[in-house]
């Protein structure tokens, strides 16, 4: 299997112009994903997770625009090929799972159909006949019982779960590089969930291929991802190794993510303040008037996101003025 980075994401910045002024909805965020490898962003409602990643996609929509940066795909940046082009890579080489599977799903087409004009606008001319057959492949791929009955059917004859690994089965029909999910479990129950997570690691990353999972819940990262990307206030605040990220985080944020969560034995903390203004952005830290660790230059001078190896190998990187060590000692531990 090739290691390395296959999709590399630089510097993106996305606007979304109002009339009561400009949102600064993502703002300089990098990260990459390896292949074989799955990477978690994670952060509260409306941090920028969903932007970032529709903003690699292409499918930012007006009033929003991308007004910088680099979307590498094996080095090629799909910010500037053409829309055609981009969007035979989006079905060929990259698979979107949104979060809501039946806004993907045609009510008035048969299943069969939709998988077969999926597969044809981008494989060619194909009959139904040579299409159906590897339909059925994919949803028995994807753990759904007597696939010709679902074939036969409408989306809304689907549960929840049900039509969440249709909608999987058709971005994997394709045999795509790289699978971009969007809080895919959200709507779910637990149990579901879980069977959706098992199912996405199982098709992408264990065959070979890389998944980015946008979500707001620290546990489906800690036990599925190689790597997060930490956001807060359109920004990336924290990246790096999933263990070492949660066992000794070094922006404040993060921090507060952990507190929150329920341990057994450690106190449960919520974090204090609201999410500042999008459009009157703050000069300093965005997380300055929420952070204990917060002192004069915060709320002047924004931090820049700064590599660090703490280890000569392992790559980490936060945007912090705060020192790590000092952060990283007020973790929830479990007695």
């Amino acid at each position: 299997m090739a290691h390395g980075p296959l999709l590399e994401v630089k510097g993106i910045t996305t606007r979304f112009d109002t009339r009561h002024g400009s949102v600064k909805a993502v703002n300089a965020v990098s990260f990459q994903a390896d292949r074989g490898e799955m990477v978690g962003i994670v952060g509260e409602s409306g941090c920028g997770k969903s932007a970032t990643v529709r903003s690699v996609l292409g499918l930012i929509r007006k009033p929003g625009r991308v007004v910088d940066g680099e979307v590498l795909l094996d080095g090629r940046d799909l910010l500037h090929i053409p829309k055609r082009e981009l969007r035979r890579v989006r079905g060929d080489r990259i698979g979107f799972v949104a979060q809501n599977p039946f806004a993907s799903l045609n009510p008035i087409l048969k299943i069969e159909r939709q998988f077969h004009n999926v597969i044809t606008a981008h494989r060619g001319r194909s009959s139904r006949s040579s299409t159906r057959p590897l339909a059925r492949e994919m949803l028995d791929a994807v753990g759904i019982p007597g696939p010709d009955r679902i074939l036969d059917g409408y989306a809304h004859e689907l549960s929840g779960g049900m039509a969440q690994r249709v909608v999987i089965a058709m971005a994997l029909s394709l045999d795509p590089e790289l699978i971009i999910a969007d809080e895919p479990t959200t709507a779910l129950d637990v149990t579901i969930q879980g069977q959706i997570l098992d199912l996405l690691k199982r098709n992408s990353v264990d065959e070979g291929r890389s998944l980015v999972l946008v979500t707001h819940d620290l546990g489906v990262v800690a036990q599925y991802c190689d790597r997060v990307v930490v956001m807060y206030a359109g920004k990336v605040v924290e990246t790096g190794p999933v263990r070492e990220v949660f066992s000794r985080p070094w922006h404040p944020y993060t921090l507060g993510l952990l507190q929150s969560v329920p341990r057994r034995g450690a106190k449960v903390k919520s974090l204090p303040g609201r999410v500042p203004s999008l459009i009157d952005y703050p000069v300093g830290c965005p997380f300055a008037n929420r952070c204990s660790f917060a002192f004069d230059r915060c709320r002047e001078e924004a931090p820049e996101l700064s590599p660090v190896f703490p280890d000569g190998v392992t790559q980490r990187a936060v945007s912090c003025h705060a020192d790590p060590e000092e952060v990283s000692a007020s973790v929830p531990r479990a007695r």
